[in-house]
């Protein structure tokens, strides 16, 4: 991987920004995926199963979800600015989204247009506190693709094919960690057919534990991007 050269010269100077690193394409470049690494928001009943299962109280739950929502917002407060300052430098329209597919996209944009309506973007100044508690918790589930469909500044496109997104959960299959292994590396090459017909250059917001360099043919550039938020974290 070397350090990204025909990219704008500021990103990798961007505050929000750990480092920035490319894959080259092996053959005449035709496209470019860029991944922008996350770090996943596990909503709050499922965070509680995992920990009750463990044995610990429910003080003690509440108090690592607390954690893992700051965590969380921390991340997307970075995306969302290095988002902000990409999509006029590279005319972006849209950005794909981990998880998200092409039988649910229609429901999670009508979903991200009512919180529109609702007035629940970045920029609503909320009078009591219970409503910023109540657009804080939307906006950090939608994640940094559905703020800014939120707020109106790119469309989100599916990344996944529910049979295969499905098949390689770790918490659906029965069929060992061989099995689930095989399918994500499956799921990763059905993410980049997507990604690949979807234009010359697309961005997806993918968990930073998938690498889709093996995936890739051989005329795309992978590019990985992480925030320094989310560095840290990885390196805690």
């Amino acid at each position: 991987m070397t350090i990204l050269a025909d990219f704008p010269s500021s990103v990798a100077k961007r505050l929000e920004v750990a480092q920035v690193v490319i894959v080259p394409a092996r053959k005449e470049r035709r496209f470019r995926i860029v991944h922008l690494c996350n770090w996943h928001m596990i909503p709050q009943r499922d965070f509680e199963t995992v920990l009750k299962a463990d044995g610990l109280e429910t003080a003690e739950i509440d108090r690592r979800f607390r954690q893992h929502e700051l965590r969380v917002e921390s991340v997307q407060r970075e995306q969302y600015s290095l988002m902000l300052f990409l999509v006029p430098v590279l005319q972006l329209r849209s950005i794909h989204l981990e998880g998200l597919c092409m039988e649910d996209a229609e429901r999670f944009s009508k979903r991200m247009r009512q919180l529109r309506s609702a007035g629940l973007t970045g920029n609503t100044l909320p009078s009591q506190k219970s409503t910023a508690e109540m657009i804080r918790q939307e906006r950090l589930l939608a994640g940094t693709a559905g703020q800014l469909l939120m707020d109106g500044v790119l469309d989100v496109l599916p990344v996944e094919d529910r049979g295969v997104f499905e098949a390689a959960s770790p918490f659906k299959s029965n069929s060992g960690v061989n099995n689930v292994l095989q399918m994500t590396e499956l799921r990763e090459s059905c993410m980049v057919n997507h990604l690949i017909h979807d234009g010359d250059a697309t961005f997806v917001i993918l968990g930073g534990l998938h690498d889709l360099s093996n995936n890739v043919p051989d005329e795309c550039e992978y590019v990985r991007i992480e925030t320094r938020r989310y560095a840290e974290l990885m390196s805690a």
